[in-house]
């Protein structure tokens, strides 16, 4: 009997955290669509990388799951050099509680990603644009690297033409091209 109360004592933390989340947490989704541009205005860090481990656990404050996703670091076209970096998202699993955030970023072990990421007061890496600020760069069989964007590459790259594959996907020197072209501009290039 204790073990059920305790379970259902959870749920209805998970619950009151929730409802106390969703007005910050909706806020945050259904912000306007970023540009390229944009999101590398708003970071500190823009790094190519594998996803190496994830790992979620709760926030110091209790009130929020988050997830460690450590990358290991292919290229730091802005911000840190490191070899490896830590983003903390919002969502994941502890014990029997999830945490899903609409329109958050979804990682997978082994995963190459490109990330905008912004260090916060504490250090800690964080995505400005939610799923925005990750791409996934993908290779084709022949090895040629290509990205997929969670939004359309028309509110990504607004007024720019581009070519893409018939999967949707924009080669990665191109991508590449126009976030040093980016970064030049800002002052920012590594």
């Amino acid at each position: 009997m204790s073990m059920l109360f305790g379970s259902n004592r959870r749920r209805l933390a998970l619950v009151l955290v929730l409802v106390l989340a969703v007005p910050a947490l909706a806020a945050a989704t259904s912000g306007r669509q970023q540009t390229l541009d944009g999101l590398t205005k708003a970071s500190t860090d823009v790094v190519r990388g594998k996803v190496v481990s994830m790992q979620s656990r709760w926030n110091e404050d209790r009130t929020l799951i988050v997830t460690d996703v450590e990358l290991q670091v292919t290229e730091a076209l802005k911000g840190r050099a490191a070899p490896q970096v830590t983003l903390e998202v919002l969502g994941g699993r502890v014990d029997d509680l999830v945490l899903e955030i609409v329109g958050g970023p979804s990682f997978a072990p082994g995963e190459e990603v490109l990330v905008f990421a912004t260090a916060g007061k504490d250090g800690r890496l964080r995505l400005p644009g939610l799923a925005q600020a990750k791409v996934t760069v993908e290779p084709d069989a022949g090895g040629k690297l290509w990205i997929r964007n969670p939004v359309s590459l028309d509110q990504f790259l607004p007024g720019e033409t581009v070519t893409v594959d018939a999967a949707g996907r924009l080669a990665w020197s191109e991508l590449r091209g126009r976030l040093t072209g980016i970064l030049r501009r800002q002052g920012g290039v590594q």
